[in-house]
């Protein structure tokens, strides 16, 4: 009670809300793609909220793996059963990876040109995907209309306008996605039923031998780079500078990428009973550090929410979820892919050509084929660069030149 006690202030109760940006959107679409039951998802994410704010005592975040959601919203993974599947085997790979203690080794081998190719398939296909729900709706005027749409575009564009330095600052901590999630939801309860059956949250996910071939082929194999990259590697140098002072009193633990990765083999253990494939993205300790998290307790809280929605929202939430409007979630995705690609695009300026390359591949086949023609195109340019390298020729042999 007295770390609660210690820690409590609007500003934490702020940042809980500060990763809703992904958690909600992908949430939603999957939950529409029939892949994923919100209920149970919601119980095992807020356990893996609540124990990693306790452990680390940072807002530590819990977010939904963007690759394999994206490849769930273009359809290529389509039954709950591949979902687990690639949410374990990345999880298992992390998990490893982390226990042998060779992370940072194996990452010195990914350039970061295919990590944004990585990002920029993901982002511009979450994108893509957000932008045909708005267009496909059809309907000018209602409740789920083009007018929805561009009332609550309004409410995101207020985070990018500037007018002043003050006012800016207030604009920016808006939380868009949270107001634009309560929207949706009112809109959702209006048209749905009240039907209610409690949904068990222990329930394992049948797993075929076809689930795990498409887990691994179409969500793993893409999904582990940017995990490694963005959920292990980055994460940790985030939090140890955001945290510096802190871990050199002793105050909080310092994450190292061994604990990362283990604790990303853990969480992803819940993909058995439904949950979903989840790691610890360092966009989203940004934007709870943004919103105030400056303690384990931001999390916590949200994880306590989670559960209890988890625990007796049953048929009743997975119906408003999945009756939530197109024309909000549409936004919500569009910004989420948005953020996602300005991230990868960073790299384009030294590594311009394998970049597109990359990209171009990936949005036409698959992500992974994307993602190992830049890995081929990388090595290609680095042997050639390494081959135009002037040759050095000893000492004794430079001045016997001179001297002849």
């Amino acid at each position: 009670m007295n770390w609660f006690i210690s820690r409590f202030s609007l500003q934490e109760l702020s940042g809980s809300f500060g990763d809703f940006g992904t958690l909600v959107p992908i949430t939603i679409d999957m939950t529409k793609k029939n892949v994923l039951q919100p209920c149970v998802s919601f119980f095992w994410g807020g356990i893996a909220n609540i124990i990693a704010g306790l452990y680390w005592d940072m807002p530590m975040p819990v977010q939904p793996m963007k690759t394999i959601a994206t490849v769930v919203s273009s359809k290529v993974i389509t039954t709950p059963g591949g979902v687990a599947a690639a949410g374990i085997l990345t999880g298992s790979c992390a998990f490893l990876l982390g226990c042998f203690d060779v992370i940072k080794t194996l990452t010195k081998y990914i350039p970061k040109s295919c990590i944004a190719i990585v990002q920029c398939v993901t982002g511009i296909g979450l994108a893509m995907n957000g932008f045909n729900l708005i267009n496909n709706l059809n309907v000018w005027v209602g409740v789920d209309s083009y007018l929805t749409s561009m009332l609550c575009s309004l409410i995101v564009i207020l985070n990018f306008i500037s007018v002043h330095p003050v006012i800016d600052n207030y604009l920016r901590k808006i939380p868009s996605a949270l107001i634009l999630f309560c929207i949706g939801m009112i809109m959702s309860i209006s048209i749905s039923s009240r039907e209610y059956t409690f949904i068990h949250p222990f329930q394992v996910v049948n797993i075929t031998a076809d689930d795990w071939k498409t887990g691994f082929l179409q969500g793993a194999i893409a999904q582990i780079p940017l995990t490694l990259l963005n959920s292990v590697i980055a994460i940790t140098d985030l939090s140890n500078s955001l945290f510096e002072d802190e871990i050199a009193q002793g105050v909080k633990k310092e994450m190292t990428t061994r604990s990362t990765t283990v604790s990303l083999g853990l969480v992803n253990v819940a993909c058995i009973f439904g949950g979903i494939p989840t790691c610890h993205g360092s966009g989203g300790m940004a934007g709870q550090y943004k919103f105030g998290g400056r303690s384990g307790l931001c999390v916590v809280l949200l994880g306590i929410l989670k559960v209890i929605i988890g625990l007796c929202g049953g048929s009743l939430f997975n119906t408003f979820i999945y009756n939530f409007p197109n024309s909000i979630l549409g936004i919500l995705l569009f910004v989420c892919g948005t953020e996602l690609t300005k991230y990868g695009i960073k790299y384009v300026k030294n590594d311009g050509f394998i970049v597109a390359a990359g990209v171009s591949v990936g949005l036409a086949s698959k992500i992974w084929i994307g993602f190992l023609v830049g890995i081929l195109l990388h090595y290609i340019q680095f042997k050639d660069e390494e081959e135009k390298k002037p040759v050095k020729l000893p000492q004794s042999v430079e001045l016997n030149t001179n001297v002849n």
